[in-house]
């Protein structure tokens, strides 16, 4: 389970990290609300919505979407102390050639 499998020393004495998803896991403007990870040993859940993040103009340059780690399966599912930020570009700054890329900030509360 993630409880157990991302221990501090993975995070080199440190409760978060920061890493990258490929654009398969967001399927080009639909954003799974589930994601499970192995084989039944836990998944993240979203929270809410997309959240825009504004520019100095007001302009939308970046989106952001929250998550919760549930260890188990769907059915006998454990919140977990692990969160998870994902970040991403418009789709518009997206081309065919670059995939989608979101940047991810896992941590513990």
């Amino acid at each position: 389970m993630l409880e157990n499998t991302m221990e501090e020393d993975q995070f080199h004495g440190k409760d978060w990290l920061y890493f990258f998803i490929h654009g398969d896991e967001y399927f080009y403007g639909e954003r799974k609300k589930t994601r499970v990870v192995g084989n039944e040993l836990g998944f993240w859940s979203s929270v809410g919505e997309e959240d825009p993040i504004y520019n100095t103009d007001g302009n939308i340059f970046a989106f952001k979407t929250y998550f919760i780690y549930f260890s188990g399966s769907l059915a006998k599912a454990k919140k977990t102390q692990w969160k998870m930020e994902e970040f991403r570009l418009p789709l518009k700054f997206q081309t065919k050639e670059l995939e989608v890329t979101l940047l991810s900030h896992v941590f513990k509360i």
